[in-house]
């Protein structure tokens, strides 16, 4: 009975207050959602968290929020700070040690020590970037540029230039809790008159190259040309050396040999002294050279001898027979028709020098015409 009662008294009760339990309960929901961004705090990875206590001795200098979820009270403030590393990249306008404008594009890589962050949010705050970074960047870049011209930047003491602005801002921020990882040199663009000059330049020195090399080229072929032309003059002198008469004579066999067997070749054959196969010209012989003429019957005639009644063949027409031989010479005509004669009996058989063919007869008709 009595727990009945309780619970009789209990629903009256809230029956009774209902409308006042709504009331808090809203009250109670809306606190809690007004509170919690500033309460509950979550830290994404990568990142710390220094806590500032509003009525408790501000900023907690011995601990350092890891990642996570974290509650606080809602009059404290929880600082973050992104400690991984950082890159970024900006274009200054410097002037080089020949006053010439350049844009250089330089990328730098830093990031705040995590153990130092309450003393980073101390002496500098959460902005250490537009504090530090960037003024220490740029002095340093326009400083180092100024003691180099633009041919630096673009030769290997670029690497140098690189290192030594690392080194200045290193030494700039001292003991600032902030760690310069690397300093690059991503590109550096002259002014568009001075490239156009420098590109002109360089067309023009390949030009020069250029010509140059056709120099050298032509140079090559006149060695080339020398030393054929000096070959053919040693060749020529050495050939000279050795055309002695055997070799001579040997070759005019040979030629008379490769006439001979060539069924289309129609040659002219004079026989010299030596014996060599020549052609010679009867109106540039030498006076005085000539020999006794020589009988007629040395040349028999065309038909073997057969002639009609047996007589000789006419004389050469002009000076004749004998004023011809007279001049090549009989004895050397005779020594070589006589080899020639062996020859060609050698080479085609049924063949005499100085034999030619007979006509052909007319065909005969009846009684032969007289």
């Amino acid at each position: 009975m009595t727990e009945n009662k309780r619970f009789a008294s209990l629903k009256w009760w809230l029956d009774s207050r209902k409308l006042h339990l709504f009331w808090y309960f809203l009250g109670v929901s809306l606190v809690i959602l007004l509170l919690w961004p500033h309460t509950v705090i979550t830290i994404a990875p990568g990142h710390v968290g220094v806590h500032y206590k509003r009525f408790f001795g501000g900023t907690d200098m011995s601990r350092i929020y890891p990642e996570g979820t974290h509650l606080i009270f809602p009059w404290d403030t929880l600082f973050l700070f992104d400690a991984r590393v950082k890159e970024e990249t900006h274009t200054f306008n410097v002037l080089t040690s020949k006053g010439l404008l350049l844009d250089i594009d330089v990328s730098v890589r830093y990031y705040p020590l995590a153990s130092k962050t309450p003393i980073l949010l101390t002496t500098v705050g959460q902005d250490y970037r537009e504090k530090l970074i960037l003024p220490t960047l740029s002095s340093a870049v326009r400083g180092i540029a100024s003691h180099y011209d633009k041919e630096d930047f673009y030769s290997k003491i670029s690497v140098n230039i690189q290192d030594e602005i690392h080194v200045s801002m290193v030494g700039a921020l001292g003991r600032k809790p902030v760690i310069v990882d690397r300093v690059l040199l991503r590109a550096i663009r002259l002014p568009e008159p001075v490239n156009l000059a420098i590109n002109e330049k360089f067309v023009a020195e390949q030009e020069v190259l250029r010509q140059g090399y056709k120099v050298l080229e032509a140079k090559e072929r006149f060695k080339i040309k020398l030393i054929d032309a000096e070959a053919v003059r040693v060749t020529q002198d050495i050939v000279n050396k050795n055309m002695t008469e055997p070799f001579l004579r040997w070759q005019g066999i040979e030629a008379t040999r490769a006439l001979a067997g060539s069924s289309n070749s129609k040659m002219v054959v004079v026989g010299g002294k030596d014996g060599l196969p020549l052609i010679l010209n009867p109106d540039g012989a030498l006076p005085g050279t000539a020999l006794p003429p020589a009988p007629t019957e040395i040349l028999p005639p065309a038909n073997g001898g057969r002639g009609q009644e047996g007589k000789s063949p006419a004389p050469f027409p002009g000076d004749g027979e004998a004023g011809y031989l007279k001049r090549i010479g009989i004895d050397s005509l005779h020594e070589s028709l006589s080899r020639l004669d062996r020859l060609f009996k050698a080479l085609s058989p049924g063949v005499t020098v100085g034999e030619k063919p007979s006509p052909p007869k007319p065909p005969m008709s009846g009684e032969e015409k007289p």
